[in-house]
């Protein structure tokens, strides 16, 4: 069945082939409910909002309220200069930095200079402050080179964080949000969330029905992936190479997180899949010489200029042609612009060169 979710601005279709209406229409009222939260408590309390926004998206649920949380956001962004408007602790200067600069904005990391003593060393902080420190630690992982204040800020909250022994404070020294993925870090994070707060409680339900019709979507992905993979044949030809077509999806399920994005995630694993066997192509079996004519195909985007190679790489080369120009026809279906010409020289040939190389 399709489901179309509606919150303020947000409107999304998903296909949900298999799961109930009363999980569908829960699923609304969960969203809007959510929605209603976000936008009553950071209206009136700042830092409550950047806390609500950090378990939006660690819950991996965050894309419901893109506009609400982008707004708040940028409220944020202006009055970041402006000391009336700083939390005075560690844990909110260090929350409100990094949900900044993960979503781009230029902040500096000047703001935790509050936090050091006159040698210009971190001092101002209590060991026992485990909520400041792992947000700390986390702020760090944004760090830029030469941001010398942020390194030390890591190497600082890391080494008193390592004195806890708590599951949490663990999991943020292995995991850091920057540095992991949010969809694949739900469940250990609905293992340990106070469900005492009530906002956080709706969250969480949320969130876990949300898991579900994500799990079905990728479902459905996989099944097309591994019948597509099966039907292309190269995994039959070429028995040195790579066969892992549902190691390479997850490439796509890294990068587009939107459940909405169904199929982007099933198009753009078909070319991650050519890479690897690409790669394996150049590694393992072709010669000097065949590499050389399978470039040059590529270069002339033509399938005959390789009359001379073995057929497996034949095979491969072809499968390359006819993905690449479907998708290109799919783009060009959508948004009236083929971008063949560019994903031929700016992406597969400087691809081939470095290999070649």
């Amino acid at each position: 069945m399709a489901f179309s979710i509606n919150h303020g601005n947000f409107s999304a279709s998903f296909h949900l082939p298999s799961l109930e209406n009363e999980r569908c229409l829960r699923h609304g009222k969960m969203v809007k409910e959510a929605g209603c939260i976000l936008s009553n408590t950071a209206g009136k309390d700042a830092l409550e909002g950047l806390v609500l926004i950090d378990t939006l998206q660690r819950l991996g649920i965050d894309y419901h309220f893109r506009e609400e949380i982008e707004a708040f956001l940028n409220t944020q962004y202006v009055n970041f200069s402006s000391p009336n408007h700083l939390p005075l602790d560690v844990f909110g200067v260090a929350l409100r930095f990094r949900l900044l600069r993960q979503e781009g904005y230029s902040v500096s990391q000047e703001v935790f200079n509050n936090f050091k003593n006159e040698e210009g060393n971190f001092h101002l902080i209590q060991e026992n402050d485990v909520k400041g420190l792992m947000a700390l630690y986390e702020a760090s992982q944004l760090s830029m080179e030469s941001e010398d204040i942020l390194d030390e800020a890591g190497e600082f909250s890391a080494k008193l964080l390592n004195h806890h022994e708590s599951e949490i404070v663990a999991n943020t020294l292995k995991h850091p949000y920057h540095k992991s993925l949010a969809r694949f870090m739900v469940k250990n994070l609905l293992n340990n969330i106070d469900i005492r707060n009530e906002n956080i409680k709706v969250f969480s339900e949320l969130a876990k029905i949300d898991c579900e019709i994500v799990r079905s979507i990728h479902q459905k992905e996989i099944l097309q992936i591994s019948n597509w993979w099966k039907d292309l044949g190269l995994a039959k030809e070429l028995k040195f190479a790579r066969d892992q077509p549902l190691k390479w999806h997850m490439w796509s399920m890294s990068v587009l997180i939107d459940p909405s994005l169904s199929e982007q995630r099933v198009e753009l694993t078909k070319p991650i899949s050519l890479v690897y066997i690409i790669d394996d192509i150049f590694d393992l079996y072709g010669t000097l010489n065949d590499l050389s004519i399978f470039t040059g195909a590529v270069n002339e985007w033509d399938l005959t200029a390789a009359n001379q190679l073995p057929e497996s790489m034949k095979i491969s080369l072809k499968a390359l042609f006819d993905i690449t120009e479907s998708i290109s026809a799919k783009i060009f279906e959508k948004h009236g612009w083929n971008p063949i010409e560019s994903l031929q020289k700016s992406v597969w040939i400087i691809y081939l060169q470095f290999n070649i190389s």
